[in-house]
């Protein structure tokens, strides 16, 4: 029995090791803010949130063709009319892309953040040490 136990242990501890050996990298926090920062969805893509992302960007996109809106006036004058283009911006539009590219920033961060903590609690070694006895355990989180 006490060779299944520590056949048991040595086999967890293996895997524990080569889980930790694969696991995935700690994100930057900064870097994360700094992508959203050049690009709406950009910390979100470096954070492996693709498709939130995606769905940032796509959404500033549309905001930004929809933006400006054209107005044609005519001006009659007594030899004929003058044709008269004027582009206006969308006060709307611009709202939702600055609330698209702060948020993306704030997200990015948090969830980076997110990210590295529960990094940190997935793999876990502790030592109990009793009157009798000495425990060795390894907490691995998949």
């Amino acid at each position: 029995m006490k060779k299944l136990i520590i056949v048991g242990l040595v086999v967890s501890l293996a895997m524990g090791i080569a889980n930790m050996a694969f696991a995935q990298e700690e994100k930057n926090p900064t870097t994360a803010v700094l992508w959203s920062l050049l690009v709406t969805g950009g910390g979100q893509i470096y954070n492996k949130e693709t498709i939130k992302g995606i769905l940032m960007l796509g959404g500033t996109v549309v905001c930004a063709a929809t933006m400006f809106k054209e107005e044609t006036t005519r001006d009659t004058y007594s030899w004929g009319y003058i044709d008269t283009t004027t582009t206006n911006i969308q006060v709307p539009q611009l709202i939702a892309i600055l609330g698209l590219k702060i948020w993306s920033m704030v997200d990015a961060y948090q969830v980076a953040n997110k990210f590295n903590d529960n990094l940190e609690q997935s793999h876990r070694v502790s030592l109990l040490l009793d009157e009798k006895k000495a425990i060795l355990a390894y907490k691995c989180s998949f």
